[in-house]
């Protein structure tokens, strides 16, 4: 039996995406690339996300219950009961993209869902998370004006 978690590979992907555009837009800003190499020194080398315990802490959870399904100590519904549960109870999602909801079968990000996690990240988010989240959002959203202004001059 294949234990597969579509959920993650968005949540691998945004995570990494955040944590790379957030130094992009670091070192565009100073031209300092320290901040490349910091990205380097975590006591998770290789997560896509390695600001958070959490997160990190899910990638063995998710492991280990793979592992239960595959060799028939645990069944599969049980598992992504469980999984679903940790994804719920996560506090570096915001909750506005709905990660834990199993009934939300695709991550879809819209601007509403953007404003309510800029919300989130600001006042409930842990620290770090807030702190990445805003930058990278920030970075994002100056990148977008600046193309628009350099279009329309």
């Amino acid at each position: 039996m294949e234990c597969r978690l579509p959920h993650l590979g968005a949540e691998h992907r945004a995570g990494g995406a955040l944590t790379l555009e957030n130094a992009y837009f670091a070192f565009a800003g100073h031209g300092e690339d320290s901040v490349f190499r910091d990205l380097e020194q975590t006591r998770y080398p290789g997560s896509p996300f390695p600001i958070s315990d959490n997160y990190n802490t899910l990638r063995t959870t998710t492991l280990q219950l793979c592992q239960a399904v595959e060799d028939g100590s645990l069944e599969a519904k049980t598992a992504a009961t469980r999984l679903f549960q940790t994804l719920q109870e996560a506090d570096y999602v915001p909750p506005a993209f709905a990660m834990g909801d199993p009934d939300e079968r695709f991550v879809h990000i819209t601007p509403p869902k953007m404003a309510k996690a800029a919300r989130w990240a600001g006042s409930d988010a842990p620290e770090e998370v807030g702190g990445l989240l805003h930058g990278a959002m920030s970075g994002l959203v100056k990148e977008r004006l600046r193309g628009l202004i350099q279009r329309s001059n």
